[in-house]
């Protein structure tokens, strides 16, 4: 039981839900919310695990924390996510005093978890080609919007996911074709990894500043549930980066 405990992560998930719950105001939108929010702050903390865990590849020392900063927030995510199922009410109407500075606060306590946890790692953290290719994609999709008539940014934020997958996409393409050299698949899998993890951190803004919006409106197309793929990438990334030095040690 003891090897199931990350204080690092516990405390990410922890105020990034405080954050959340504070954000939504009501008693019913909170539940709601948390549950949208919860696969977002999973993903974001194991693909910043996974980055710092790629970081501190030639150092051993430090791999542990990061292989369990990687791993854990997907776990507690999931375990608060299941709590909060068994405790949603259809019959809640509870209400408290909703207030144009709860998602401020929200913001602001989920931007200081992340500073408090991940300050060390911020140089890691930070990916500039996928932050571009997310910022051209999302761009690409709200131009699209606006030539075809319509002004709806709910719309291009249900499909962060698909956005953040299709980066990552990108990314282990350029680490296949560059497998053979490991130094070329760490900045390949870093824009996959990233794109995933920028994402993850735009949504999961946009659901504290808009924590009404957490539904989609009625006869709008449903939205594809891509946690599970998104997920799926880090044993991916994991795969090619053992493959990689292998072939190298190979050659």
């Amino acid at each position: 039981m003891v090897a199931l405990i990350d204080l690092t992560s516990l405390l990410f998930v922890m105020f990034s839900s405080i954050a959340v719950v504070l954000a939504s105001g009501s008693s019913g939108n909170s539940k709601v919310g948390l549950l949208e929010a919860l696969p977002e702050i999973g993903i974001f903390g194991m693909y910043a695990g996974l980055i710092i865990m790629m970081s501190n590849m030639y150092d051993p020392a430090n791999l542990p924390p990061a292989i369990a900063v990687a791993f854990m927030p997907i776990l507690y995510a999931s375990i608060i996510g299941f709590a909060v199922v068994s405790m949603l009410s259809t019959d809640d109407e509870s209400e408290v005093s909703d207030a144009s500075w709860r998602p401020i606060v929200g913001v602001a306590i989920f931007l200081a978890t992340i500073s408090a946890i991940f300050y060390e790692h911020a140089a890691a953290l930070l990916i500039p080609e996928a932050a571009l290719v997310v910022a051209v994609l999302i761009a690409i999709c709200l131009g699209a919007q606006r030539f075809s008539g319509r002004n709806d940014p709910s719309q291009v934020f249900s499909l962060l996911p698909s956005i953040g997958l299709l980066t990552g996409g990108m990314g282990l393409i350029l680490a296949l074709i560059n497998i053979s050299d490991p130094k070329s698949v760490g900045p390949a899998l870093a824009i996959s990894v990233g794109g995933i993890m920028y994402t993850s951190l735009i949504k999961m803004l946009w659901l504290l500043l808009r924590p009404g919006n957490v539904q989609q409106p009625e006869g709008a197309s449903p939205v594809i549930d891509w946690a599970p793929a998104r997920s799926a990438f880090v044993g991916v990334s994991i795969l090619i980066v053992a493959l990689s030095f292998s072939l190298s040690d190979l050659g």
